[in-house]
């Protein structure tokens, strides 16, 4: 039986309480707090800020960068925002893809 995503997001915030400045856990945070509804669910201002922490920690993680592009497009309305986020994940992706081409390249 799967969990709910209240019980998800129960233990993400456990585990932040022992690493607060975890990446991932703070991008699932966010996509948990976004999918519930209800008077004890977290607000989606704390989904913002948990991306824009994940983006900061590690500013090359691509999953905040296309969590914070998603978030600016379809939640928040900044479409400027949500531009420059997904150029970011953009250009890493072109970096990552380049890299993974080099390597399947070598010694052929």
């Amino acid at each position: 039986m799967s969990k709910s995503p209240a019980e998800q997001l129960r233990e993400v915030l456990t585990r932040l309480n022992q690493d607060p400045n975890c990446p991932y856990h703070l991008v699932v945070m966010a996509q948990l707090i976004q999918v519930q509804t209800g008077d004890d669910t977290p607000s989606l201002d704390e989904a913002e800020r948990a991306l824009v922490a994940a983006h900061k920690f590690a500013p090359e993680y691509i999953d905040a960068l296309q969590e914070l592009a998603h978030y600016y497009d379809a939640v928040a309305d900044r479409p400027v925002l949500a531009r420059r986020y997904a150029t970011l994940c953009l250009q890493l992706l072109d970096k990552a893809r380049e890299e993974m081409i080099r390597i399947t390249e070598e010694d052929q």
